[in-house]
């Protein structure tokens, strides 16, 4: 369960705001939604994210995300890179459980949806401008 959650918060992490937003601003900035995560063990969570992106360049950016279940709180890092248009692909990583995996994200209007993916389990999550 606690290696689902790592994941899912760090989908959340991948972000696009609307096209015009996204031109200007892209992933920066905060934001926040919902989702699950899903272990392989077949154990489904719902979670509630906050993430925040800061540009490294002009395609890359840092990822800090915090989410959190009815079971337990997490925390997050990450790096997303632009891959085409409104999509974003990367890594994040949780040190305290010592989890890694890949994340994609969508951007749709003024939200974006978020799927990770680590040996440990996925998730989704769709996150919303705060």
């Amino acid at each position: 369960m606690k290696y689902s959650f790592a994941i899912i918060a760090l989908l959340l992490t991948v972000a696009l705001t609307s096209p015009v937003l996204a031109q200007s601003s892209g992933l920066e900035g905060y934001w926040r939604g919902i989702g699950f995560v899903k272990l392989t063990d077949g154990q489904r969570e719902r979670i509630h994210c906050r993430v925040t992106y800061k540009r490294q360049s002009a395609n890359t950016f840092n990822v800090h995300a915090k989410c959190a279940s009815q079971a337990t709180n997490i925390t997050q890092t990450g790096t997303l890179r632009r891959i085409g248009g409104n999509r974003y692909s990367g890594t994040f990583h949780n040190s305290d459980y010592n989890v890694s995996g890949r994340i994609q994200t969508r951007l749709q209007g003024n939200r974006q949806s978020v799927t990770f993916r680590s040996e440990d389990g996925f998730g989704q999550v769709t996150l919303f401008r705060r």
